[in-house]
């Protein structure tokens, strides 16, 4: 969603964009007062109750989802975002005491980004992206993370971002980022990772980019990461 298609301050918002913006309690169908096919749904600054059922069956077309600033909003689940089968964004950030259930996210076909910050997650597994094959870049900051398990990705055999920053990771499972061939960035600063084994990243042929800033490694085995980032255009420790 670009800049002018979204600027709440000045009120720029095309036809094909609903906005949800300062709302107090449940949204029903009647909040559409366009008869354009939505194809843009904003979520801001809101404290919402519930979400009607007719509201949601209403806007099949829509493709960029954005939830930002809400003060209170439903749990997020699985029902909630198959009412929207064509989303290629997702962006949730910086709701308050946001839930969401860890097969929310799952099988949405055309969907490229996935972007949330501020959402509990704890654990990630192949369950959580199931049916995300498309998915091109993904950001999960601040989700309280504490574990990835094996073949954790093996669904976003497309994906070229991946942002795990801000988390609490100690470490990575033998084949975590197995099935990663695209993937040309990774960001994992501001964890809890020690000392690591850095063959876990010979299974990221395409990786160009690697952040570990901020983490707690204390030793560094300088011949596997010789090995390692000899390919490599930028790497921070």
């Amino acid at each position: 969603m670009d800049q002018s298609s979204c600027d709440i301050a000045n009120k720029k918002f095309p036809p094909d964009h609903l906005r949800i913006f300062v709302h107090q309690g449940i949204v029903n169908k009647d909040v559409i007062t366009t008869t354009e096919r939505i194809k843009h749904l904003l979520f801001a600054f809101s404290s919402i109750e519930a979400i009607s059922d007719e509201f949601l069956e209403a806007l099949p077309d829509v493709e960029n989802l954005v939830l930002n600033g809400n003060q209170k909003f439903p749990k997020l689940t699985r029902s909630f975002f198959q009412h929207f089968p064509k989303l290629t964004l997702i962006y949730v950030h910086n709701n308050e005491d946001l839930e969401i259930d860890p097969d929310a996210i799952t099988d949405l076909e055309k969907l490229k980004i996935l972007s949330v910050q501020g959402l509990r997650y704890k654990e990630l597994n192949n369950k959580v992206f199931h049916g995300l094959d498309n998915v091109k870049r993904l950001s999960m900051v601040k989700c309280h993370i504490e574990n990835t398990e094996e073949d954790t990705f093996q669904h976003l055999k497309n994906l070229e971002e991946i942002n795990l920053s801000s988390n609490k990771l100690t470490g990575f499972q033998s084949g975590t980022f197995r099935g990663l061939d695209k993937l040309k960035e990774l960001s994992l600063q501001n964890n809890k990772l020690g000392n690591l084994d850095w063959t876990q990243f010979d299974l990221l042929p395409s990786l160009e980019y690697i952040d570990l800033c901020d983490n707690q490694m204390t030793k560094f085995d300088v011949v596997k990461m010789r090995k390692f980032f000899q390919s490599f255009r930028k790497s921070i420790l």
